[in-house]
């Protein structure tokens, strides 16, 4: 006859073993779940713009909408991410532009830190690679789902700034698509409030203008450089100052 000791032992083995498939189990259908509720609206909003919409073979995350919008390649996407110990959809959204050094701009929403020492600020300045310009947006603390406000920063961190400071048209285009969509604050913030969450067809779609207007400021501002450092060139050169007690004087006037 066994050991009672290690029938107990072997007994409980076996019910972690079932707990641990059983958890498993549940959170793979969780996410299966999810997938589905955001693919369903995704198929129709593609179908909708006569965008293309692509499956994805991964058991969790969804597709990919993509082709063109408002003569634009767009590329809609999103991923699955449990690190910070709960299951977050991150959405992706590249637009993509014509005579920049940049060829796309892209905008990433993402979900607040859970740790409270890491603020909102810094964790997203951290996601920002500094190369193509690059915009995220995220919630600026943890208040639940009522709370509908959102921060936008940009990388470079003045990029927004300079963004929406250059086009006033730009202002009036945002607020005809939704009159309280956006408010900008003074530390090279953008706040504005969320519409909808990523299987909203009219949130995606204000996501779309709103990316296809930003491509159109950027490209208007590269092109006002452009214009700058060409007529720049054909400045003739100004005389050096020479140093006369405490004040620059240039030998020609």
């Amino acid at each position: 006859m066994p050991d009672l000791s290690i029938v107990i032992v072997g007994l409980l083995v076996a019910v972690l073993a079932f707990v641990t498939m059983f958890l498993a189990i549940t959170s793979q259908m969780f996410r299966s779940s999810r997938k589905k509720e955001i693919e369903t609206p995704w198929r129709e909003f593609a179908a909708l713009h006569n965008l293309k919409y692509e499956e994805c073979d991964d058991p969790v995350n969804p597709g990919r909408i993509c082709g063109q919008y408002h003569e634009r390649w767009i590329e809609l996407s999103a991923y699955s991410d449990d690190r910070d110990g709960f299951l977050a959809l991150y959405m992706g959204l590249t637009v993509g532009m014509h005579n920049t050094a940049a060829s796309s701009l892209t905008l990433r929403q993402l979900h607040p830190p859970t740790r409270p020492q890491v603020t909102t600020r810094n964790w997203m300045l951290s996601k920002l690679p500094f190369r193509n310009p690059e915009i995220v947006i995220a919630p600026p603390e943890v208040r639940g789902d009522a709370d509908r406000r959102f921060l936008m920063m940009s990388s470079p961190e003045d990029y927004t700034m300079r963004l929406f400071n250059f086009n006033i048209a730009l202002h009036k285009s945002i607020a005809k698509l939704h009159p309280t969509a956006m408010n900008l604050t003074l530390d090279k913030q953008l706040q504005f409030d969320q519409l909808g969450i990523e299987r909203d067809a009219e949130y995606m779609a204000f996501l779309l203008d709103l990316m296809c207007n930003l491509a159109d400021t950027v490209e208007k501002l590269n092109e006002v450089q452009r214009q700058r450092r060409t007529w720049e060139k054909t400045q003739p050169k100004r005389p050096a100052a020479v140093a006369v007690g405490q004040r620059q004087l240039y030998p020609f006037p």
